[in-house]
């Protein structure tokens, strides 16, 4: 009975292990600017880093109530900016960088397995002439699993997404395949601008056993069978010893 319970205990902590977390910074940045263009469809990737892979697509919507169209997505010395169809070739005012200047602009983060985004760089522009104010970095960032086939989905982004005051460490419990990084959203608010320079994220361990874990298990439940059918013999060659 003893080696019946050890066996069990063996499977049941291998069954307890998870497949390990992956975690990755992804430099958007690029060595030289990449020309300005309204053009629309542009997208960055797949990057993969620390077992995560990531393709980044440029959105903006001149209304929150109606789903967002395909922007031009461009990667630049200081990070990745937008430029939407009703900027031209953007290089007004700094309207190739994500801002709710006119439109919303936002990126969208599309990773191979659900994460959570833990922090990331955002590079300030002055986007609405007042060079005299400050110039920071607030940002909106939103999760999900879907993109917007639907205005369902859409509202469901808006739903869920939350200003984040610049600096601001974005560690939280919240996990998705999608994730989406625009401007502030405040009403009172709306001169933020910047281009996105880096990514951190987490993919928190899936409860998914790793090849070796299920050999344990397997091997676990081997020990199990055989000491019962031992035990099994056992106790039925007691039993004919009786009935002699």
């Amino acid at each position: 009975m003893k080696m019946l319970a050890g066996g069990l205990i063996a499977v049941a902590a291998a069954a307890s292990v998870s497949a390990p977390a992956n975690a990755g910074t992804f430099v958007l940045t690029s060595n030289s600017n990449s020309a300005l263009s309204g053009a629309v469809g542009n997208s960055l990737g797949p990057v993969t880093v620390g077992g995560i892979t990531v393709t980044a697509t440029a959105w903006s919507t001149d209304s929150l109530s109606s789903a967002p169209k395909e922007a031009y997505l461009g990667r630049y010395v200081n990070g990745l900016g937008v430029t939407n169809v009703s900027e031209g070739n953007g290089q007004t005012n700094n309207s190739h960088t994500v801002d709710n200047i006119g439109s919303y602009d936002f990126i969208k983060l599309t990773f191979s397995t659900a994460v959570q985004l833990t922090g990331m760089t955002l590079s300030g522009y002055d986007v609405d002439g007042s060079r005299y104010t400050p110039i920071d970095t607030d940002a909106w960032v939103s999760y999900g699993s879907s993109g917007f086939a639907t205005n369902d989905d859409w509202q469901g982004y808006l739903n869920r997404g939350i200003d984040v005051a610049s600096g601001t460490n974005l560690s939280s419990n919240k996990v998705g395949t999608v994730w989406l990084v625009g401007a502030a959203r405040s009403p009172s608010d709306r001169d933020d601008g910047f281009k996105l320079a880096s990514i951190t994220a987490f993919a928190p361990p899936s409860g998914v056993p790793e090849p070796a874990t299920w050999l344990t298990m397997i091997l676990g439940f081997g020990v199990i069978g055989g000491v019962m059918r031992r035990r099994m013999s056992a106790a039925g060659a007691a039993d004919m010893a009786r009935s002699v």
